[in-house]
């Protein structure tokens, strides 16, 4: 479909295409480098410094043969655990497989993803489809020929997905520790990513209530004063945009060594 360029005038199909293309560089590209971004230049030179301290660190442990309290390749029960959580009717990645063929392909399909999985986790590589993903715009609002009024949806393979969702629950236990006593002081309880089964519309929810029941006190008490505006914003997705050095240096600084540091770092450079 035609798209408008930069300057508002439509665009040939070809160069609509082009239109789209460069668009989804710009905003896949690192937020630290691009243009306008508002970061203090040292900071970031700092946290690449530091990223680079790690990285030489950690090949150094896999010389060695240290890697870390949570080296063990995945078992048949945890693929099973994560299997049974997947949600049903997602979109397929580029291999057009979907989540339903591997969480009802019974026994086979538990035994073929963990020996897949342990051999990637044991060599520290991934495979080549991990790297590769569809992208599907998504109307957000405004005009549905501006490229920027669109969201990209990356649809992954959904077996890398299925990967990351395990080392997901190594990372809670590394991080809050077997009994979930670990230390997370530095999370605040109104961030709804960082709990589980949270997210933008239980933040919402609650910040309603809140504003409705401090506005029935206020009339109950008979207190004066103008009503309470309520507003909240999502502004923009996090993933794009965040700082993916620092991500690796907060997850080291949090406890998180060895295989599964070095796995979510390969992760985080997709």
């Amino acid at each position: 479909e035609r798209v408008v360029g930069a300057d508002g005038v439509m665009l040939s199909r070809e160069d609509s295409a082009h239109r789209w293309t460069h668009h989804r560089q710009a905003v896949s590209c690192p937020v630290e480098e691009r243009a306008g971004h508002g970061f203090d230049l040292g900071r970031i030179a700092a946290v690449r410094e530091r990223e680079r301290e790690l990285l030489a660190a950690a090949r150094e442990e896999r010389r060695l043969g240290l890697h870390g309290p949570f080296s063990r390749p995945p078992t048949e029960e945890e693929i099973e655990e994560v299997l049974r959580g997947l949600p049903n009717g997602k979109a397929a990645g580029p291999d057009g497989l979907p989540y339903e063929v591997f969480k009802y392909g019974g026994e086979a399909a538990v035994c073929l993803l963990t020996r897949a999985l342990g051999i990637m986790w044991e060599l520290e590589v991934q495979a080549a489809a991990f790297d590769r993903a569809l992208i599907s715009p998504l109307f957000k609002q405004g005009s549905r020929r501006d490229v920027r009024d669109y969201r990209g949806i990356t649809l992954m393979n959904c077996v890398a997905k299925i990967y990351e969702k395990w080392m997901k629950v190594r990372v809670n236990v590394c991080v809050d520790g077997a009994d979930g006593g670990g230390d997370t002081s530095g999370w605040s309880a109104v961030q709804g990513a960082h709990c589980a089964g949270m997210g933008c519309p239980e933040m919402a929810a609650t910040l309603f209530s809140v504003a409705w029941l401090r506005e029935y006190a206020r009339r109950a008490t008979g207190e004066g004063g103008e009503g309470q505006a309520v507003v909240f914003a999502d502004f923009r997705t996090a993933f794009p945009y965040t700082c993916r050095a620092l991500l690796n240096v907060l997850m080291w600084e949090a406890g998180v060594r060895g295989r599964l540091w070095r796995g979510l770092q390969r992760v985080n450079r997709q």
